[in-house]
């Protein structure tokens, strides 16, 4: 294999000349358009003509040589994926592979210094092995730093951080002899502290300061790799050919957006979102009946006080979760949110008078605005555009079937044991659960949130901060703020059918059996119905599974109170009521992701579910205060014609299509 560096002391900007002698093909990795004569004379000398040009990523500090040599050459260029040029080239994706005679090159997804950034692996064949010796790093890892991550985007340098930093693992993933080659030295602005040209060092797990003295050092941290089959041609570019030699199975797993290609995280996430819906169904069958029989509760209103605390602390948590996402990680808040949620057991359990109780639900508000919040959009980010639908039919039919079957559970055992102890000795075991898991099993999203933009382009966000992304999705976009009307009056539902519906059965006669089986069958075909209406989506649109799920519940409601109070109808409401909820729920989660840049997204979807969980405030007023001003009837026919106009609106309202966010195909 033939190799040349080539430094260019005016910007330090190093660049390289590669390739195999025995086939005379030669490759320049990241080259300065100052020396492009420089390339083609030396390649003239070794005998070779220059076939191949690689950039790691679009240069912010010089004038790219690739389009003189591309037109000079003849050569073929080769970008990262969502590199958002305009000129002819292979967009190369992670763990694409190209050959050179036998020289072989194998991309390696590294954004954070730039949003499409890829570092470039070479193996030389004559030496017996597809290893590689040598790694072109971009500018991602330096010798003596690693490459800012504010050059390339606006507003979202940390959350750029946050990514290099996965990127920067997989690259200590490689093997402890792979020679590192990066794209500037001393006196680039594109980091600080670095070397002077050595152009060279070994990759180690601490590169600083160690670099500095060019001693080898080791690697840890490595993880398996899977890629997809591809048959390879020789002399060709080859579409992530399996990786068959160790040092590929090293390397932190490839970035990948898919259900399929990230099925055991998001199996991990799909149980860890029934957990979360767990502590909830807790207290949907038997919480409202403690309120009367434990603490001698007259008032309605009083009651429902609890539902108005979580739902407050849920909105507003939901708010701050999507800020707090694109700052801290989606995985940190998934941990905060369980640790906020151990102290809700000790509460109800020892709890001296009803405000105990609504101050524990002050903190599950809290426990569910952080930890559903972060499994709805880890899941939105690992499953990618295709199948958004799908992944959010999953996650809320987790959640919906783990409050049903708390929900029942909890039911069943109060008539035999006392209902706060069901409720708090649950809860405490699935609080345990939940934080164990999310320690030690979940791992952040970051990485397939960068390949997703990358998709998307290097485009500034629509509405990066918090008060942007409000008055965006709140009051600008149409489309948005259909959605959040529609989530709110859905949640208004749920919290009539959570507060009012079992006073109201109780009022008619009911058992705590029945009531726990009406309270269970809501959420049971909710939970299990989003199965098929998130997949649904997916084909037929977001606008009517939306429209036809709230007029559906408004049906419901209207049943409710045609029935009296009996058990049959309210059976029948009640499935009928989880049909409607199942046909909107996932579908309007989906419909903002669609409307959202990836980079954008934890923000406007926190928007959402904060304008969607304030309906349990709204619902818990409407009821409680309706029932004690009028009668439960009557708050239910109110909750009814607002759910009806809410679908009308929907209706009325002008849709556009949701974007396929798809990488660039590789010829």
């Amino acid at each position: 294999m033939l190799f040349r560096p080539f430094l260019n002391d005016a910007t330090s900007c190093a660049s390289y000349l590669f390739g195999c002698g025995s086939q005379a093909k030669l490759a320049v990795v990241d080259p300065h358009a100052d020396l492009a004569d420089d390339y083609i004379a030396t390649a003239a000398r070794l005998g070779a003509p220059i076939v191949a040009v690689f950039e790691t990523h679009v240069q912010a500090d010089h004038v790219s040589g690739l389009p003189a040599l591309v037109e000079r050459t003849g050569a073929t260029a080769y970008l990262p994926a969502g590199a958002g040029v305009e000129f002819d080239h292979v967009a190369l994706v992670d763990a694409d592979v190209v050959e050179l005679g036998n020289t072989v090159v194998t991309a390696i997804a590294t954004p954070g210094h730039a949003p499409a950034h890829h570092a470039y692996a070479v193996a030389d064949r004559r030496r017996g092995t597809e290893e590689p010796w040598l790694v072109f790093s971009g500018d991602s890892l330096l010798i003596g730093d690693v490459g800012r991550p504010d050059l390339h985007v606006a507003g979202d340098a940390l959350g750029q951080a946050r990514v290099l930093h996965a990127s920067l693992r997989r690259l200590l993933g490689l093997p402890d002899h792979v020679v590192l080659y990066p794209s500037h030295y001393a006196g680039s602005v594109c980091g600080r502290g670095l070397s002077e040209p050595c152009l060279h060092d070994r990759l180690r797990a601490r590169a600083q300061p160690a670099a500095r003295d060019r001693r080898p050092g080791h690697v840890r941290g490595r993880a398996d790799r899977r890629d997809a089959a591809c048959a390879p041609r020789p002399g060709t570019h080859r579409c992530r050919q399996p990786l068959r030699q160790g040092w590929r199975r090293r390397m932190n797993a490839p970035v990948r957006l898919g259900v399929r290609a990230n099925a055991s995280q998001f199996a991990l996430l799909v149980g860890l979102n029934a957990l979360v819906g767990g502590m909830v169904g807790l207290e949907r069958s038997v919480l409202p009946l403690v309120g009367k029989q434990d603490f001698g509760l007259r008032s309605t209103s009083t009651i429902l006080a609890f539902v108005v605390a979580f739902g407050a602390a849920k909105a507003v948590t939901n708010l701050a979760a999507g800020e707090l996402a694109e700052r801290s990680g989606r995985k940190r808040l998934l941990v905060l949110g369980w640790l906020v949620a151990l102290p809700v057991p000790l509460l109800i359990g020892v709890a001296p008078s009803w405000w105990f109780i609504v101050a524990a639900n002050l903190l599950l508000g809290v426990n569910q605005g952080l930890a559903w919040s972060m499994t709805v959009l880890m899941k939105i980010d690992l499953a990618g555009p295709r199948r958004r639908g799908l992944a959010l039919g999953l996650n809320e039919a987790a959640g919906y079937l783990g409050v049903a079957v708390t929900a029942f559970a909890t039911g069943a055992l109060a008539a035999s044991y006392a209902p706060r102890t069901v409720v708090w000795g649950g809860a405490a075991l699935i609080a345990a659960v939940g934080l164990v898991v999310s320690v030690l099993a979940v791992r952040d999203t970051g990485p397939q949130v960068a390949l997703e933009q990358e998709a998307d382009g290097d485009r500034v966000p629509e509405h990066a901060g918090l008060r942007n992304a409000f008055a965006h999705a709140s009051v600008r976009d149409p489309m948005l703020r259909v959605c959040n009307q529609a989530g709110l009056v859905n949640n208004l539902n749920d919290a009539l059918a959570w507060g009012l519906a079992p006073l109201y059965l109780a009022a008619h006669g009911a058992t705590v059996r029945q009531i726990a089986v009406v309270a269970a069958a809501y959420p049971v075909v909710w939970g299990a119905g989003q199965l098929a209406t998130g997949w649904l989506s997916d084909y037929t649109g977001r606008k009517p599974l939306i429209t036809m799920g709230m007029l559906v519940q408004a049906g419901a409601l209207g049943l409710l109170v045609a029935g009296d109070g009996a058990f049959t109808p309210s059976l029948a409401a009640a499935l009928l009521l989880g049909v409607g909820t199942a046909m909107v729920y996932p579908t309007l989660l989906a419909a903002v992701s669609d409307a959202s840049q990836p980079r954008d997204r934890a923000r406007v979807v926190g928007v959402y579910r904060f304008w969607r969980d304030f309906g349990f405030v709204i619902g818990a007023f409407v009821a409680g205060m309706g029932a004690d001003a009028t009668s439960p009837r009557t708050a239910i026919l109110i909750v009814a014609v607002l759910t009806g106009a809410s679908g009308a609106w929907v209706a009325a309202t002008s849709w556009r299509p949701r974007p396929a966010l798809r990488p660039a195909p590789v010829p």
